[in-house]
């Protein structure tokens, strides 16, 4: 919802204690990254996504905050990552 509103620092701390309770959700860690991102806070996004390597939707977000960092190895490698992932 804070998401919605735009309310992107809400939204960090609702999720934050989300995933405390449910520390293998990769919806909530999606969420938590997308935020991040909005709120310019890339490195902190990168982790949060790193905890799901072998999920095409988590590997697609991580490309794009590798992007946004200005970071084209990190993109590459998860580029690469993606379509092995794609073709398993």
């Amino acid at each position: 919802m804070y998401q919605h509103l735009r309310r992107f620092d809400e939204s960090v701390a609702v999720l934050q204690r989300g995933i405390d309770h449910h520390k293998n959700s990769v919806d909530l860690h999606m969420a938590l990254a997308n935020s991040l991102m909005r709120l310019n806070r890339y490195p902190e996004a990168r982790k949060c996504l790193e905890a799901f390597p072998d999920h095409p939707q988590t590997v697609e977000q991580l490309i794009r905050c590798c992007r946004f960092m200005g970071d084209r190895e990190g993109e590459q490698t998860w580029i690469s990552r993606l379509k092995r992932l794609q073709r398993s």
